[in-house]
């Protein structure tokens, strides 16, 4: 009964048979796991075990071409050759990758009906609908970030314009031979649809990318641009004019430090007049 589940399984177009297509459709169930890279991050964030387990898989190039290898006797080859001695870890990677094999449940749909929210020069907050997925629910949620450059499209290019009347278009998209991009870089992993980010940084725009994650894998990344050349001005605006305040400030300051000083000045010498006065009139007056 169940080498017949799993021939059902296998069988997607339904002919009673395993052929061509059947095996084209079982690899399209793993066509985010051929690399090791996808590997690693299917063991970190589809699995859930620790991240130095991804980096093993990674560093001996595991690919899902190798999993049904990794599950024979009882995992061993993991024991033996990728040196994951507990055995709770391998019971957990076997069970998944069994259920990849099988094509059991489905991948998530991705995040959708993102918004964001700047709010503050170095703050923006996200929000998104819950993905969903067949047979295992999605577990959590991960989002990266890349800066980019202010006039820069998020793809390496930067839009240039022309400002000569020429036959050419008035505006050309041309690549950079060192595009001003960071490398993607992971911000949140969580099950919660809103996310935080306080780490932005004045001069750059923004790009980031949001997947989903259940027990069989991920969804495909959704991305969306942040461009702050609004806020950014208005940062600037309310610098130059704290600036212009501030040096009013001191000058009005100066002034009536200076105004304080010739008033005392002047009552110094007033003063000064007084004493002159009394003697000479003293000096005027006849001795008896």
């Amino acid at each position: 009964a169940g080498v017949n589940k799993v021939m059902e399984k296998l069988d997607r177009n339904h002919d009673s048979g395993l052929d061509k297509s059947d095996v084209d459709a079982f690899w399209v169930q793993l066509e985010s796991l051929l690399n090791a890279d996808e590997v690693a991050d299917w063991v970190i964030y589809a699995v859930q075990l620790p991240e130095y387990l991804g980096n093993i898989f990674r560093e001996n190039s595991v690919t899902g071409y190798d999993f049904p290898e990794l599950i024979e006797n009882g995992g061993e080859a993991m024991q033996t050759e990728l040196r994951i001695e507990q055995s709770s870890f391998r019971r957990k990677l076997i069970w998944h990758i069994k259920a990849c094999l099988l094509g059991v449940g489905s991948t998530p749909t991705v995040p959708t009906k993102i918004k964001h929210k700047l709010e503050s020069f170095s703050t923006v907050s996200f929000s998104w609908d819950k993905s969903t997925a067949e047979s295992f629910p999605v577990h959590s949620y991960r989002i990266q970030r890349r800066a980019v450059g202010l006039h820069d499209d998020g793809d390496g290019t930067r839009k240039v314009v022309n400002s000569h009347h020429t036959a050419d278009p008035p505006s050309t998209v041309q690549p950079l031979s060192s595009p001003p991009t960071s490398e993607w870089v992971t911000v949140y992993v969580g099950g919660e649809c809103e996310f935080v980010d306080s780490g932005l940084e004045l001069g750059h725009n923004y790009v980031y990318r949001a997947q989903a994650w259940n027990s069989i894998g991920r969804s495909d990344w959704v991305t969306v641009k942040i461009s702050r050349k609004g806020s950014f001005f208005s940062v600037l605006c309310f610098v130059v004019i704290f600036v212009i305040i501030t040096t009013m400030g001191k000058d009005v300051a100066r002034l009536c430090q200076v105004f304080r000083g010739e008033k005392d000045h002047e009552e110094e010498g007033m003063e000064q007049l007084r004493q002159s006065l009394v003697q000479r009139k003293a000096s005027l007056i006849p001795l008896p």
